[in-house]
């Protein structure tokens, strides 16, 4: 009698699909909010490239007071630096995770922005994703006076 209680358990199928739910759930939500934090990664990878770059090219077009080679290039590179933060900060970035360096090579006239941004991840353990440091370099030449 307890053989036969015993299959009759094990043909019950009640219930199984919610065993199973229990069971395939936490992985699916795992997968899920790994690919929004990969998505969110790259989001950032890309909005630094592009502030690098945004940044550069506005110190060889728009700097107000244009490229003089005379000294006054460390207020353009306090400029730019503050521009490099400013878009960060229009792109909804925290900018106290951000650092931005300009270098005026006055010698060979070129022009190097170099942004980074530590990115912490939001919705996934640190365990899983750990804190990276985000790093985008655009040069570019400066036209000769």
């Amino acid at each position: 009698m307890a053989i036969s209680g015993f299959r009759r358990f094990l043909a019950d199928v009640s219930g199984a699909a919610a065993v199973e739910f229990a069971l395939v759930l936490p992985m699916y939500l795992l997968m899920v909010l790994l690919l929004l934090e990969i998505g969110n990664y790259f989001w950032l990878r890309h909005t630094v490239d592009h502030v690098a770059r945004e940044t550069a090219r506005e110190g060889i077009t728009r700097t107000p007071w244009g490229i003089k080679w005379d000294g006054s290039e460390g207020a353009a590179e306090d400029y730019l630096k503050q521009y490099a933060l400013d878009m960060l900060k229009t792109d909804s970035l925290k900018t106290e995770r951000a650092t931005a360096s300009v270098d005026m090579n006055i010698t060979d006239r070129i022009e190097t922005v170099t942004v980074t941004y530590l990115y912490k991840p939001v919705v996934v353990p640190k365990a899983l994703l750990p804190e990276t440091t985000l790093t985008a370099t655009a040069t570019m030449d400066l036209q000769k006076p």
